[in-house]
């Protein structure tokens, strides 16, 4: 019999004899490797780590069998490109495709290796790695030539390297020491230099190695949105397959494994998803021509597909009907630009397919979260959770107790006086209460991480899996650190279940995991294990709820009932009460045997609305993909009965009359004149269009519904910033072309600001006479007035105490100061409101102040016109009015007609809204309030 089967035979019969000793499933492991069954290995592995969850040699093993596997199920077995071929073989290849002679390659790389030391190491060091004419294939030797590459900073050089440690190819096999010389290469410059764009081979290359890493967790924890980070990087710097697989991590969002990693068929199975046959039958072509390995029958079914899209492309004359409308096809597959004929041909489908295709996308945001970290973090400010605390709000408490115990630990953890296992101690110990609390306030930057999970790991090679209490909370800490690797966590938390049975905690978190591997059955026996340990367990009646929705086979009447026993038993301000109540109304929407589905489905819909209105501030706007889904169904049955939708969403006002304002006549006819210039070029020439990258990415919402209003005075244009949450509504008031590759347009908000044109925001401060005291008149109209008065030396002279005792009045456009006033945003007692009517009867002053202005100099106000001059003169104009309306009024000279000015404040002013508060300036309000409005 094989030796291999052999000892396999020999290491399960130590296991069945002792199956707690982790030596055991390590060797069973290494029989596995021998025999190329990874997948096994791997599981072995991951029973050994979780028994002896330090032991560096069997991590160093489990990486490298989990790195094998990966590269099994990508098929990179099966690429040519990925075929051993000599050097010689490699650059005839390359002459053939590019259609240089073998001797003219000979003299380039001649010449590159006279000019570049780094280069030249590395051309070496690919001769002795791949072999050549009179050269033997030695991987010492390679090894030598690429560490000297490295050593110069040449970043192709550190990237083979690494490849050559992560096989064990003449030098020891390391993993880790692979990871940091791909980060290290990926550091170096993408191009050879700021003059000369031409990629620097080994950057990108090593990009997307560490982007394979962190969406397999070979060497490192696996973690997608780092994944998705270093696919970027990769993508950017020009590399095929790290697109590939940043496209399919947007398109199936965290997706499964699979998808992840970089297999070439993942394009083609991207493309079948999309229902684009033309590219996929292209890509079929390209790979047959590369001799990859395809299947046949997939490839008759994809070529019929593409026939049939392309017969009823003709059928519908679809090219000569863009043509006729002038339609652009840029970006678009054929199945998109036959839908669009479709719809055009019959309009009534167009609502029906876009209501089709919203819900669809809905329900993909249904799908279940790949992984415990790596999602949005939130921000827990201690100042808001006491105050709420002190109001009762029971969440609140306990999320500033579990803060209480984390930042403690972070203070024990750094502090240098203590000895370090006196330290480490002392610190689970506080840690591990933290995440008992509630983990979700503990945040840690990676290099923190890390040092965290050193200090755990000593402790537990203290404890020597013996039980204790420090045992215990080492071993809390180390799951809580650990819950992204979720195989090899659920292994380890396994074991710890059966060293501390009567620990709820241990079975709440792998049931939590068994969530993430979408292993519902399972999840829902360890909660209904916790719940027998702590029957009135909120965070576990819910996790139940959440598990019996999810399974094959669940009993939606059972999971609305497990739904409301949590909503019975959890605190009004319980972070999950309001998705309960939404995940109940999904239940009953598709429990269609109920006669009266669909009313529960609206009485737990509004009862979740309800529910958010007691949630807290670092919790809102409120998330929730069930609460998408219900309202938007509940929203096209409304529109069918002629109801009004169930949540409004914000519609802009109808706008005044668009022909009375003449900057807005002068705004559209340079419009309509820069269109017409560009078909004015000569017949030689012609326009060049150029799409420059966006410096931020956000993700379009699928719908309105629950987005908060902002005006274009509310928006910082200085700042790049994600108005996530938000809508902009207005009016685009003239028409808009598409003038490849973008389209023109005139846009107006809802308190008429327009977009586009030219303006000077000007700040003033003024007494309560109307004598303007303080101004500045230098920033764009595009300015936010909160960045303008940051610049002000008013604002550093309040700030430093000079003018006294004393406030400030502004409006809610400014953040809130210990020097500056402004209204509550949502104020909620009497007093509150009280205060707010009297800052905004004071303010009124400051409007008075700009309107008298106006109604004295009407070239100031829209209705003279605006100043058609040059931004300096304007500068220098509106300063002068100021200086004569200050000295009209100590001349006690008769202001203007008083209609005059009354419209002139109808017309000009609007509240913006600015969230920014620091705790002193809350405290000043508050006291203010509480000495003047309270009574």
């Amino acid at each position: 019999m094989d030796s291999r089967y052999l000892a396999l035979q020999d290491a399960e019969h130590a296991r069945d004899l002792r199956p707690t000793w982790s030596k055991a499933h390590y060797r069973i492991g290494q029989a596995h490797v021998a025999l190329g069954e990874y997948e096994k290995a791997v599981h072995s592995f991951d029973k050994a780590l979780a028994l002896d969850p330090t032991n560096a040699e069997t991590k160093n093993a489990r990486d490298f069998a989990l790195d094998k596997k990966h590269y099994y199920d990508r098929q990179d077995h099966l690429v040519p490109q990925n075929m051993p071929r000599t050097t010689r073989e490699q650059l005839d290849e390359l002459s053939k495709n590019c259609g240089y002679s073998a001797e003219h390659q000979e003299k380039f790389i001649e010449f590159i290796r006279k000019n570049d030391p780094g280069k030249d190491a590395v051309f070496t060091a690919h001769q002795y790695r791949d072999g050549d004419d009179n050269i033997k294939q030695d991987y010492e030797l390679a090894t030598r030539f690429y560490s000297k590459a490295a050593a110069l900073g040449n970043a192709e050089g550190m990237y083979n390297l690494a490849l050559l440690h992560r096989q064990g190819l003449g030098v020891q096999k390391d993993i880790q020491a692979a990871i940091k010389l791909l980060e290290k290469a990926a550091a170096q410059n993408p191009s050879m230099s700021d003059k000369l764009l031409i990629p620097n081979v080994g950057v990108a290359e090593a990009e997307h190695a560490l982007g394979l890493h962190y969406a397999t967790g070979v060497g490192v924890e696996m973690n997608h949105r780092k994944a998705a980070e270093w696919y970027q990087r990769a993508s950017d710097h020009g590399s095929a397959n790290a697109a590939n697989n940043l496209g399919l991590m947007y398109g199936d969002g965290e997706g499964v494994e699979k998808d992840l990693v970089g297999n070439q068929n993942n394009y083609f199975d991207y493309q079948l998803r999309k229902g684009d046959y033309q590219a996929a039958e292209q890509w079929c072509d390209h790979a047959i021509e590369n001799n990859n390995i395809l299947d046949a029958h997939a490839i008759k079914i994809i070529r019929d597909k593409a026939e049939e899209e392309r017969a009823l492309f003709k059928d519908l004359d679809i090219e000569i009907w863009e043509k006729q409308n002038s339609l652009s096809v840029t970006n678009l597959t054929y199945n998109e630009r036959i839908q669009r004929k479709i719809c055009a041909d019959e309009p009534s489908a167009t609502r029906t397919s876009n209501a089709v295709q919203d819900l669809a996308k809905t329900f993909q945001l249904l799908k279940p979260v790949g992984q415990p970290f790596g999602g949005k973090s939130r921000t827990y400010d201690r100042t808001m959770l006491e105050e709420y605390s002190q109001k009762g709000y029971i969440f609140a408490r306990r999320l500033l107790e579990a803060q209480t115990y984390f930042l403690r630990a972070m203070h024990i953890f750094l502090n240098d006086n203590i000895s370090v296992d006196n330290r480490n101690i002392q610190f689970i110990k506080e840690f591990s209460a933290s995440i008992r609390i509630q983990h979700i306030v503990i945040q840690l930057s990676e290099p923190l991480r890390h040092e965290i999970k050193l200090a755990v790991d000593c402790v537990l090679v203290q404890c020597e899996s013996k039980q204790s209490q420090l045992d215990e909370d080492a071993r809390v800490c180390f799951g809580f650190l650990h819950m992204n690797s979720l195989q090899s966590t659920v292994e380890f938390l396994t074991v710890c279940i059966q060293m501390y049975p009567k620990s709820p905690f241990f079975l709440e978190l792998r049931g939590s995991l068994y969530g993430f591997m979408q292993k519902y059955d399972e999840g829902l026996a360890d909660f209904n294990a916790a719940l027998q340990l702590v029957p009135a367990d909120e965070e576990f009646l819910y996790d139940r709820a959440a598990m019996l929705r999810l399974i094959k086979h669940c009993d939606l009447n059972e999971t609305v009932v497990a739904y409301d026993k949590f909503a019975k038993s959890a605190p009004f301000d319980h972070r999950k009460l309001p998705e309960a109540y939404y995940a109940a109304a999904t239940c009953c929407l598709a429990n269609t045997t109920m006669e009266n589905h669909v009313e529960l489905t609206e009485k737990y819909y509004e009862k979740g609305i309800e529910a958010e209105k007691n949630q807290l501030p670092c919790f809102l706007p409120y998330e929730s993909n069930n609460k998408l889904l219900i309202s938007k169904l509940l929203s096209l049955k409304s529109v069918a009965s002629n109801k009004t939708p169930v949540e409004s969403i914000v519609v802009a006002r109808k706008p005044k009359s668009r022909l009375t304002d003449p900057r807005r006549l002068g705004l559209m006819q340079r419009h309509r004149d820069a269109i017409a210039e560009t078909g004015k070029l000569p017949p030689n020439q012609k326009l060049l269009n150029s799409t420059n990258k966006p410096r931020l990415y956000q993700n379009s919402p699928s719908s309105l519904v629950g987005l908060k209003g902002v005006t274009l005075r509310e928006m910082n244009p200085i700042k790049d910033h994600v108005y996530q949450g938000y809508v902009l509504s207005g009016v685009i008031f003239e028409r808009s072309p598409v003038v490849e590759p973008s389209i023109w347009l005139l846009f107006e908000d809802e308190n008429e600001r327009y977009v586009n044109y030219h303006s000077i925001n000007c700040q003033v401060a003024c007494d309560h006479n109307l004598m303007i005291r303080s101004t500045i008149v230098r920033w764009p109209g595009s300015t936010h007035d909160a960045f303008i008065l940051g610049q002000s030396s008013i604002a550093a002279s309040l700030s430093n105490g000079i003018y006294g005792d004393g406030w400030l009045l502004g409006d809610s456009g400014y953040p809130l100061r210990a020097w500056l006033l402004t209204p509550f945003n949502d104020p909620t007692t009497a007093a509150q409101r009280r205060y707010n009517r009297a800052l905004k009867s004071a303010r009124s002053t400051i409007e008075r102040a700009f309107g008298v202005l106006k109604a004295r100099f009407c070239c100031l106000d829209r209705s003279g016109g605006g100043l058609q001059f040059t931004p300096e003169r304007c500068v220098k104009i509106i300063l002068s009015c100021m200086y004569l309306r200050n000295l009209a009024r100590r001349l006690q000279l008769e202001d203007d007609d008083e209609e005059k000015i009354r419209q002139i404040l109808l017309d000009e002013f609007d509240d913006g809204v600015n969230t920014q508060e620091v705790p002193t300036g809350t405290r000043v309000r508050d006291s203010v309030v509480q000495n003047y409005f309270s009574k």
